[in-house]
């Protein structure tokens, strides 16, 4: 034993370690087989929620030819300002490329991402059990692989999983996942050789930036992985080698991939948390991390023993904590977490297993369970933690030395469970209207699921805004519009609806300033207040642009907005008002909280042309140049160019007496 009686010195070497044998392979195959089925009737869904906004209505992602400028600007593509997700973006505009904006093609890709992260779950959970084996020399009382396989199929089967793996949008999460697990395997692996002595140089280190920096392309969660390594490396070897020497490739591994990526996202965050730069939320920072504690133990609830009518992919309904006991269940959800993370600190040497589950669950939601002003519940946030659960959940079952026959006996009926709520929840994503009908049905407080009905109904009524679909679409506008937090979102669509159908409608101006004046704007209001305009400029709402702006300024004295809003703004009131002051000074305001915002330069350029400013212009020309990578901004250079060039030459033309 080492000095500190942990680690022993006996065990499998990375040599001797048994590989899978070739019987494991039909087991594997029938486990991608059974997932298949269970997901296939969803792959006949559609577009939903953020799709829309990342894909179907974002020009930037839909290429039509191998021009590298239509593949940078694709790459660029991602409608925030705080995040980049190229890789992802890239894998969108693939999609597009192939069969432009069919559906299927998308949920097939992302299904295959799901089952090719099912075989590397596999992989990881092998590792793990033989790290165990390794370091404890106490072997499973069931073989490694079957445990292994096991935990993959329960894995790949959740019903959590459904939204990671059938939401296309969510292709960002369980991608980026892809190279986690990837680089999991590779520590593993490395890790063992390391544990026996051998001399594994920088290989361990440069693996774990690698696979990092590959899956922050896809998305942020990507920079857990260094987290879960550590994690890994807390519950068994702790930073050991065999003979009890320290690990130096470890200790360097960590200080490299830990430290600094934390330090670097310590200073990327309070590049913009609590700025204008920051989200809307009617919540403060410690509101957040209070309600996070309570929607932690949901998450665990709808992961391990979920219920079919709990699961959707709308949460917006769960109400903020205020404080210790507002609700009750704050002050108890946080000593459980408090609790938990002692258990597993405790049972790191007893059960390294049950250790690092618990740890993985928490690590995994690090970054969307703290201070990040983001929305409070999505399902796809557990796509890594779940895993987590469901080692904790095995070592917990292996603790009680259950023989093989026993367990299997709780596995299977348990598995079937996963797989007939799964296969039912993909049966409800099998078309938009059912699967909004019953989003709604389960959510009757959410705003976002009683809106998605009503919009949903709208698409499939299609041109015609006096049929059935379009009256049921106004009638559950209607039965909603007061929901607490609707904002203008519900007044808006029912003005601009009755507006198309040519039926009087006294518009709801009272209500939508009084909701804008006293609630923090939601990216809906935005999207509101620019459709209101749109209406208004293609003539089928009144034009009323003095009541319009002056709803879109009380809208935009909250500091947080969305940029879209000012660029709406501006062109608001220039066009209608010839206000050229209070247009520059709202694109100004733009391109504070969005300094690399291509479509905000080329805007106000297009604008000062008009007006005569050309210096002026010729300066946010040279912003679209300078934000011109591999031909991304070409488009719009070329556009903005061509105008200038125009106004140029008239200016230079004599008039005509």
């Amino acid at each position: 034993m080492d000095a500190g009686g942990i680690l022993p010195r006996t065990g499998p070497t990375a040599e001797n370690m048994p590989e899978p044998r070739h019987r494991t392979l039909p087991w594997l195959l029938a486990m991608l087989a059974a997932a298949l089925l269970i997901y296939w009737p969803a792959l006949s869904g559609g577009f939903i929620y953020d799709d829309f906004v990342f894909i179907v209505e974002n020009p930037a992602i839909h290429v039509r030819s191998l021009d590298l400028g239509e593949w940078a600007a694709a790459a660029n593509g991602f409608p925030a300002a705080h995040q980049g997700r190229w890789l992802g973006m890239l894998s969108f505009a693939a999609n597009h490329y192939v069969h432009g904006l069919h559906p299927f093609g998308y949920k097939l890709v992302n299904l295959a991402i799901h089952l090719l992260n099912g075989l590397l779950v596999w992989r990881v959970a092998l590792g793990l059990l033989q790290l165990r084996a390794t370091v404890q020399a106490r072997p499973l009382l069931v073989g490694e692989e079957q445990a292994a396989i096991a935990l993959a199929a329960l894995w790949l089967i959740l019903p959590i999983n459904l939204t990671g793996a059938q939401y296309i949008g969510q292709r960002l999460e369980s991608l980026s996942n892809t190279f986690v697990l990837f680089g999991l395997i590779v520590y593993l692996r490395l890790r063992l050789r390391d544990w026996q002595g051998e001399d594994i140089g920088v290989r361990l280190p440069l693996a774990i930036l690698g696979f990092t920096g590959v899956g922050l392309l896809v998305k942020e969660s990507a920079v857990l992985l260094p987290l879960y390594v550590a994690c890994a490396e807390f519950a068994f070897a702790g930073l050991r080698r065999r003979d009890g020497s320290c690990s130096r490739p470890m200790v360097h591994a960590l200080l490299a991939c830990l430290l600094l990526p934390l330090l670097a996202g310590l200073y990327w965050l309070s590049s913009w948390i609590g700025t204008e730069r920051s989200y809307s939320r009617n919540y403060d920072s410690i509101e957040r991390l209070f309600t996070q504690a309570r929607v932690l133990w949901l998450y665990v609830r709808w992961t391990l023993l979920p219920n079919l009518s709990e699961l959707t992919l709308y949460h917006d309904d769960i109400a903020p904590s205020r404080g210790w006991l507002s609700p009750w269940s704050t002050l108890p959800a946080v000593a459980g977490i408090g609790a938990s993370l002692f258990a597993a600190v405790a049972a790191r040497r007893r059960a390294p297993l049950l250790s690092l589950g618990i740890l993985w669950y928490f690590a995994g939601h690090a970054l969307t369970a703290t201070v990040i002003p983001l929305m409070l519940a999505f399902e796809h946030r557990n796509y890594f933690a779940s895993f987590g659960l469901l080692l904790a959940a095995f070592a917990l079952l292996e603790s009680t030395r259950l023989r093989a026959r026993t367990l299997a006996l709780v596995i299977v009926p348990l598995a079937g469970f996963y797989a007939a709520t799964t296969h039912l929840r993909a049966i409800e994503w099998s078309h938009p209207l059912r699967l909004a009908a019953s989003e709604a049905a389960k959510r009757p407080d959410s705003i976002d699921a009683q809106f998605n009905y009503a919009h949903t109904l709208l698409m499939g009524a299609g041109p015609d805004l006096h049929g059935e679909f379009a009256d049921r679409a106004i009638a559950q506008l209607e039965a909603h519009r007061e929901l607490p937090g609707a904002g203008l979102l519900f007044d808006a669509t029912l003005m601009i609806l009755h507006a198309r159908r040519r039926e009087p409608m006294e518009p709801p101006w009272v209500e939508m300033m009084a909701s804008a004046r006293n609630n923090a704007p939601r990216i809906s209001d935005v999207n509101s207040l620019v459709s209101i305009f749109q209406c208004m400029r293609d003539g089928a709402c009144a034009a009323d642009y003095p009541r319009l702006r002056e709803l879109m300024e009380l809208t935009l004295a909250h500091p947080q907005v969305d940029v879209s809003l000012y660029a709406a703004y501006a062109e608001l009131v220039y066009g209608h008002f010839g206000d050229l002051d209070a247009a520059l000074d709202a694109y100004a305001r733009a391109l504070v909280k969005a300094p690399g915002h291509a479509s905000i330069h080329f805007n106000r350029g297009r604008m000062l042309v008009d007006a005569g400013r050309l210096s002026a212009a010729r300066e946010d020309l040279a912003a679209l140049r300078g934000l011109d990578v591999l031909g991304s901004q070409r488009s719009l250079i070329l556009r903005l160019q061509a105008r200038l060039d125009a106004a140029e030459e008239a200016a230079r033309t004599p008039r005509k007496p």
